[in-house]
């Protein structure tokens, strides 16, 4: 089952939104940099239960500035007033998220 994750363009930034569950993946620093240099993401946003969680580029957690909060948001509630450029979901195979601590080669595939 791959790892579902919808990235968003907002005020000339991508933003990468994670929904975990308890059977889900749970990203260290290296992967989260890993996933945000391959498919382009300037800041990671992972909701976790009651939890939601900021990461820049290079995996490190990070406090959360206006726009993420309206990504946050938007993704919650799918607010028009936000005004999304672009919405897309990428989906992560098994093998890329194992791959990913193992290796530099990297694939993701969006719909």
């Amino acid at each position: 089952m791959p790892t579902v994750m919808t990235k968003y363009r907002y005020n000339d930034n991508n933003y990468l939104v994670y929904n975990t569950n308890l059977l889900q993946e749970s990203f260290s620093a290296y992967q989260l940099q890993q996933l945000a240099y391959d498919i382009e993401a300037d800041y990671i946003i992972i909701f976790n239960g009651g939890k939601v969680s900021f990461y820049n580029i290079q995996g490190d957690e990070v406090s959360a500035d206006t726009d993420m909060k309206e990504i946050a948001l938007y993704h919650q509630t799918k607010d028009a007033a936000i005004a999304v450029t672009r919405q897309i979901e990428v989906r992560f195979t098994n093998s890329y998220i194992s791959r990913i601590t193992n290796s530099d080669i990297m694939q993701s595939y969006t719909a």
